[in-house]
């Protein structure tokens, strides 16, 4: 048995209430628009921006509310929960998306209204309500995927690689994030930022990259779909001020380098490096080649990615001088 105590139990009976009490208050949600189908014979409007909170952002602590109310005042699209840390998607993304995903999220300004279930009236049983939705589409068999302006293209596009790509490098940096030991050494505390904050904002930059490149404004069958609010200039901005930083902390360096070196971070970090250069390059594909669709902030996330392979170099030297001084 574990011998918890009053802090303890008080932490565990907030996670419940996070889990559970959303749960319990979509269920409500939907047994209210099942109801109004059944009466109504119809759906609500669907897409249609609901002013105020929905029911599930009703029983939100204050905590995560005031976490979401701060990244929609950045105008971000996503922000950290301050209880899982885990990745939450703000109430202006979906916006910005222009539809209702139907993932049943969070800040859903559709109220949940275009799910799958409740697209399919004649479907609701208790059995089906109960299910969880599928997390496959069937969309894209055919071999083409959807960007986030409603267009289709084939999976072989350019963009899909950049899309793919950058992900396989968001993926590499949560690696390199798990295996870092949190807080950082001396020479990192002096240089500013610690690296594993770094790491993070850069994640979520990629993944508003990622909402660039997926949402082309000249094209698409989405009218709603305007052009996003991200800055990739400050983000370039940012990646200097830690690249200079982390080089102002460390000897110069007199000849070449082997990745790696006997820190798994540094050797992974380097590998983060020479994916973000296959990125890069395929962003400025994307770039010669569908341009005029995305007017110049594509064009600076491409100066972003350039600045960023640098900003892994920095953070791999960086990271294996803590290693070294450590041991």
């Amino acid at each position: 048995m574990f011998d918890l105590g009053p802090i303890d139990c008080i932490h565990v009976a907030i996670g419940a209430l996070v889990t559970i009490v959303p749960r319990v208050m979509w269920r409500i949600s939907r047994m209210r628009l099942a109801r109004q189908v059944q009466l109504t014979g119809r759906l609500p409007p669907l897409n249609a921006v609901v002013e105020g909170k929905n029911d599930i952002e009703r029983t939100l602590s204050p905590r995560i509310q005031a976490a979401h109310d701060a990244a929609v005042a950045r105008g971000e699209a996503s922000y950290a929960d301050p209880y899982t840390q885990l990745t939450v998607m703000t109430r202006l993304c979906h916006i910005e998306r222009g539809r209702c995903c139907g993932s049943r999220c969070r800040h859903c300004p559709y109220n949940h209204v275009n799910v799958p279930d409740l697209a399919r009236p004649s479907a609701m049983t208790a059995k089906s309500s109960r299910a969880a939705p599928p997390i496959y589409t069937k969309t894209g068999d055919e071999g083409t995927s959807a960007l986030y302006n409603g267009e289709r293209r084939s999976k072989t596009n350019v963009v899909f690689d950049v899309l793919g790509t950058i992900d396989e490098l968001n993926s590499h940096i949560g690696l390199a994030r798990a295996h870092h030991k949190q807080g950082g050494g001396d020479i990192t505390k002096q240089a500013v930022a610690s690296v594993p904050d770094a790491l993070e904002f850069v994640q979520r930059r990629l993944l508003d990259l990622g909402s660039i490149c997926a949402t082309p404004t000249s094209s698409g069958t989405n009218a709603s779909v305007a052009p996003l609010p991200y800055q990739p200039k400050e983000w370039t901005v940012q990646l200097e001020q830690w690249i200079d930083a982390w080089q102002n902390a460390l000897p110069p360096l007199t000849e070449f380098i082997l990745p790696g070196g006997g820190s798994v971070v540094s050797a992974e970090l380097h590998v983060c490096r020479t994916v973000c250069r296959r990125a890069e390059r395929l962003v400025v594909d994307l770039v010669a080649t569908n341009g005029s669709s995305y007017g110049p902030t594509l064009r600076d996330g491409a100066v972003f990615m350039n600045r960023l392979s640098d900003f892994f170099f920095a953070a791999a030297r960086i990271t294996a001088a803590e290693e070294q001084k450590r041991r």
